[in-house]
């Protein structure tokens, strides 16, 4: 007797690499916990980026584009935020505060130092229209989504005799 493991006569492809997918879900997964276990116990290095780049949302509401970036410790006035009709370009710098001779560090989990961050837009936006705040250390954009301006000229069709 043949056995079909994988794929059983009439299984659908799809449901075949689901159970992969699942699979590769779970090792990610406990691969991240036992990142963040072992964290607690050895030092380990992460990517520069990881450190000082700051984390995001970006969605879309009430016909607008709304990017909420979390930038604590940062100066607005140090900021340098640029919005394009296809990405915002973010660059800010978090400064290392001075420190004392005389501290002893037992962990330095605060990032510091400067970042540059390009966001694509998913969709065409009116830089002139975009407004941005800051509260408790959220960046709240709000990007009007460009209007298409229908330039096109209607055509007359003439019948040939």
């Amino acid at each position: 007797m043949r056995r079909f493991w994988l794929a059983g006569p009439g299984a659908r492809r799809d449901e075949n690499l689901s159970v992969f997918r699942d699979i590769a879900q779970i090792h990610d997964e406990m691969s991240r916990l036992f990142d963040e276990f072992a964290t607690g116990l050895f030092p380990v290095s992460r990517p520069a980026e990881e450190l000082v780049a700051p984390r995001m949302d970006l969605y879309r509401k009430d016909g607008k584009i709304h990017l909420d970036m979390e930038i604590p410790g940062i100066d607005p006035k140090e900021v340098d935020l640029k919005v394009y009709p296809d990405r915002v370009v973010f660059k800010a710098e978090r400064k290392e505060e001075k420190k004392e001779e005389s501290e002893r560090f037992f962990r330095i989990e605060r990032s510091r130092g400067s970042f540059y961050r390009e966001i694509p837009m998913p969709v065409e936006i009116d830089p002139e229209g975009a407004e941005a705040k800051i509260k408790n250390g959220l960046l709240s954009l709000v990007l009007p989504e460009k209007q298409s301006v229908d330039n096109g000229r209607k055509l007359e069709i003439k019948a040939e005799e």
